[in-house]
């Protein structure tokens, strides 16, 4: 994993997540101090030219699951024996979830693990670079009901976010398309790139 293989214009924003302290990222979860039984990963992964054009690419969960239910969240799953990092765990769930092909993913950097309180798991996100984009669905409806993407152009605009407060959990959240709430260790981390690009 290196920065090298990055696109120069994203040097800044990478040099801010670098520097950016757990609190920074959410201030509702906080870093990992033990190994959770839960582990899991996220991918962050985004896709663009230039800073103007990028996009996230982002998911709403099926509303069946047990953890996060309906929620938009970025590509990402819980641990298996068979991942050797997070990266693996990232990857991997980002494929199983939106079809995206691995190989063309550019793992830059890992945020801090940090403990998501309201489902156990410690989350380790994972920062890429999708080389190649192309389309993306969801590969099993009962896990996922949609993938999208959000521009980054769109996400910098401070007018557009909110604080939003749910028992055991305050900050920042905006509405996506189709009326999707944005909020939760997702819009954090968002938000906090939002300011940074």
């Amino acid at each position: 994993m290196s920065a090298d293989d990055a696109p120069d214009w994203l040097s800044p924003l990478l040099s801010a997540l670098r520097r950016a302290e757990p609190r920074q990222l959410s201030i509702n979860d906080p870093p990992a101090q033990d190994i959770a039984d839960r582990q899991a990963a996220v991918l962050i992964l985004l896709a663009g030219s230039r800073p103007d054009t990028t996009e996230v690419v982002l998911v709403e969960r099926a509303r069946e699951l047990r953890d996060h239910p309906g929620e938009i969240s970025f590509p990402g799953g819980g641990w298996e024996p068979s991942d050797a990092s997070p990266v693996d765990t990232a990857l991997r769930e980002a494929m199983e979830e939106t079809g995206v092909d691995a190989a063309e993913i550019v793992p830059l950097l890992l945020l801090p693990r940090l403990f998501i309180r309201a489902s156990g798991f410690d989350v380790t996100a994972v920062f890429g670079y999708w080389r190649k984009p192309g389309p993306l669905a969801p590969t099993d409806p009962a896990e996922t009901r949609r993938v999208f993407s959000v521009a980054l152009s769109e996400l910098a605009d401070p007018d557009r976010w909110r604080d939003y407060t749910v028992p055991g959990w305050h900050g920042p959240s905006t509405l996506l398309d189709q009326g999707a709430l944005l909020w939760g260790y997702t819009a954090e981390v968002l938000a906090f790139i939002s300011r940074n690009v």
